[in-house]
């Protein structure tokens, strides 16, 4: 297994006035010591748009690995074709313009999402709208397996469907094509033991950290690490807090799917909105070498 870092740690929260070059996020994840880098397709990080030859891609490839790093993955930016929203046809000539970049780069997994937040719960709209998502999906991910790569979904409170039995029902749906989950820690927290923006009556689990790793290990196909401080508050994200200080016990987390987690060959820590990313990082890298020996 190899660790790698989210390069949007360095381009959101108090860092998206002045968000770090992204060769200074090389720098930084090599001196820290991750062996890779997790690409945000965000501007001014690498977007499809801006490396749309293999030339480019080619010469980008050079810088990371220059820092003796490689990708674990990209997490483009979809937000102007939500797939539950927008013509199937209009999602596609943006998924492949990332499964491109993907393929030219020699990236193995394109991090997917549900982009918008949505009231509609119930109805014909909801109906409408999960069919729209499903049918977009297969089809992406039946682009992306022909080329050889996986798509994962992450769920979020922060995006439509993000309760168990939503993600279950989607998965089962799609997960034939090519899809499978990418699977966050502090969003396991948010989403199912704190039932962050979760319908009414709220869908809890008994033991729910350990129990929604259960019902979704099947479908896991990646991994984002990071430790929340709470709740989420109002229409924000969830807080992460330093690694081991936080609502989640990534130790126990990972022990019902240490088989699944050690299959796969990148861990990517995700420092969410931290303002103190670079010390965070560093303390990410400690703990998470130790999980890492521990569970193999």
């Amino acid at each position: 297994m190899k660790l790698s870092l989210g390069s949007w740690a360095f381009a959101t929260g108090s860092f998206a006035a002045d968000p770090w070059p992204f060769v200074k996020v090389l720098e930084y994840a090599s001196r820290a010591q991750y062996d890779g880098i997790e690409i945000s397709g965000f501007r001014p990080y690498p977007h499809p748009d801006d490396f749309d030859t293999p030339q480019k891609c080619r010469e980008l490839l050079k810088v990371i690995k220059g820092r003796g790093l490689g990708i674990s993955g990209y997490a483009p930016d979809l937000t102007q074709v939500p797939p539950a929203e927008v013509p199937t046809a209009d999602y596609l000539h943006e998924f492949h313009k990332c499964l491109d970049f993907c393929t030219s780069c020699g990236i193995e997994i394109l991090r997917v999402d549900t982009v918008n937040p949505s009231n509609i719960r119930h109805g014909a709209a909801y109906a409408r709208r999960r069919t729209l998502l499903v049918d977009t999906w297969k089809a992406a991910g039946r682009a992306a397996r022909s080329a050889g790569v996986s798509v994962v979904w992450e769920f979020a409170p922060i995006f439509w469907l993000h309760e168990t039995a939503e993600v279950e029902r989607v998965m089962d749906a799609v997960a034939n094509e090519g899809f499978k989950v990418l699977f966050n820690t502090r969003y396991a927290y948010t989403g199912a033991p704190s039932v962050a923006r979760h319908d009414r009556p709220p869908e809890t689990l008994t033991n729910s950290r350990a129990e929604l790793i259960l019902l979704l290990r099947e479908y896991i196909g990646h991994l984002y690490l990071g430790d929340p401080d709470g709740p989420l508050s109002g229409s924000k994200t969830e807080a992460s807090a330093p690694f081991g200080e936080g609502k989640m016990n990534l130790r126990a987390v990972l022990l019902p799917i240490r088989q699944v987690a050690d299959g796969l060959p990148w861990w990517c820590v995700d420092l969410g909105n931290r303002a103190d990313a670079e010390g965070a990082g560093r303390t990410a890298v400690r703990i998470l070498r130790q999980l890492m020996a521990e569970n193999t």
